[in-house]
């Protein structure tokens, strides 16, 4: 009867101890495509995080943050990690767990869990990404959110990994012949479909008004007026 007992206890000890590995197991039937879907960041612990917005599809993926745009890559899953190679070459690994609604992505002891998005959130996430393809097309790296100075637009921009346009490509600019603006054309051409239609900084100062610096405006045409340099502009950045 002992005998008989102590196998008992044997087999269940081992059974105990098998747990992990199936445990562990089951994470490698995670499919890329099941993270198919747009997200939304919901709960965050001990620290920011750089995306506010993942879509993902079979092993590519889409995310956007408010300070850095929006952003491309792949992602692979290999166990309970899932590794994200964004377009620049940039790496990042997380440990990740899943349920049908939301994502939890960990990193150290820090905690963010990503919901799944409803249609409007993703209708209002699709109006972003085309608007960051437009800007792309045009000659654009990114585009503040909010209006601000000419020295803080600059700064803006050299966060960014650009800088702001130029008239002629010019420093200065004393408004006579041609005027070309960096990523919006020449004077005169007809505004850019899906564009907002406002007033942006440049990166030219006026050279009979110090203080003063070249704001490209428009009135359903390209042209240009002089705005005093501690003013409000809105911000796009070249490369």
């Amino acid at each position: 009867m002992k005998r008989i007992v102590s196998r008992s206890l044997v087999l269940a000890f081992c059974l105990i101890l098998a747990l992990p590995a199936v445990a562990g197991a089951a994470f490698k039937t995670v499919r890329t495509e099941q993270l198919n879907g747009t997200y939304i960041l919901g709960e965050q612990r001990h620290m920011g995080f750089p995306s506010d917005f993942f879509e993902f599809s079979n092993g590519s993926f889409t995310a956007g943050s408010r300070r850095d745009g929006i952003t491309q890559g792949t992602y692979s899953i290999t166990g309970d990690r899932v590794e994200f190679v964004h377009s620049d070459g940039k790496m990042y690994a997380f440990q990740l767990s899943l349920n049908p609604n939301a994502i939890r992505l960990r990193d150290g002891n820090a905690s963010f869990i990503f919901v799944r998005a409803s249609g409007e959130q993703t209708a209002a996430i699709a109006a972003r990404v085309e608007g960051a393809r437009r800007l792309k097309e045009l000659g654009f790296i990114a585009v503040a959110s909010t209006s601000m100075n000419w020295s803080d637009a600059k700064a803006f921009c050299r966060q960014q990994g650009g800088r702001l346009p130029r008239i002629n490509n010019s420093d200065s600019w004393d408004g006579s012949g041609e005027m070309n603006i960096d990523g919006f054309g020449a004077s005169g051409v007809p505004w850019p479909s899906g564009f907002p239609s406002d007033g942006y900084w440049t990166d030219t100062e006026c050279a009979n008004f110090p203080g003063f610096s070249k704001l490209v405006y428009v009135h359903g045409v390209f042209a240009s007026v002089s705005s005093r340099q501690g003013s409000a502009g809105h911000v796009v950045c070249i490369p």
